[in-house]
């Protein structure tokens, strides 16, 4: 998180690591979730996967919070890059593969919100809804007009679950920006 933290502004050209660190992430916080399960995972693993959840909060947490830092970074060096290319270059496959990592992203945001509902210990509940909020402006100029009702569940959902103000706070905070968002 440090080293994530510590890197300049984004910029265009970092697109290859960037998908690397994020599938890093992504792989991470789902071989914690199915730890100690045989692929593939189904729905008969569901105990295993909430007992994974419990017995691995801590790790949980923090590959999630790094999971939605850098992917709100992938989405800024994405825009970038879209923005940066001149016109004749904005093919609709780029325009269709920008759309999909946008989707992709609300998906991780939305699974963390989901994560936030449940009973976190207030240290990791906090450091989750601190990355969300730390990267909420990403957020708000990268979902989709018709995600964001759902969104604005979540977080409602998870405000009323949470225990901690400072979660709180950090959680009303989004849903102020991204309920300010036009």
């Amino acid at each position: 998180m440090k080293a994530l933290a510590a890197l300049p502004p984004p910029a265009p050209n970092e697109i290859s690591w960037l998908l690397n660190w994020s599938a890093a992430g992504g792989g991470i916080v789902k071989a914690i979730l199915t730890f100690g399960i045989t692929p593939p995972a189904g729905p008969s693993d569901q105990a295993a996967i909430e007992r994974n959840l419990v017995d691995y909060e801590d790790q949980q947490a923090v590959a999630s919070s790094f999971l939605i830092r850098i992917t709100a970074r992938e989405m800024q060096v994405l825009s970038l890059f879209m923005a940066q290319l001149p016109e004749d270059q904005r093919t609709p496959i780029r325009q269709e593969g920008f759309d999909r990592a946008r989707a992709g992203a609300t998906k991780v945001l939305s699974g963390a919100l989901i994560t936030l509902a449940s009973d976190l210990k207030t240290a990791n509940a906090r450091m989750l809804s601190a990355a969300i909020r730390d990267t909420g402006d990403v957020w708000v100029q990268n979902l989709f007009a018709k995600d964001r009702p759902e969104i604005m569940r979540e977080i409602g959902t998870a405000q009323k679950e949470v225990k901690d103000g400072e979660t709180k706070k950090n959680l009303a905070a989004f849903g102020a920006a991204l309920a300010a968002a036009k």
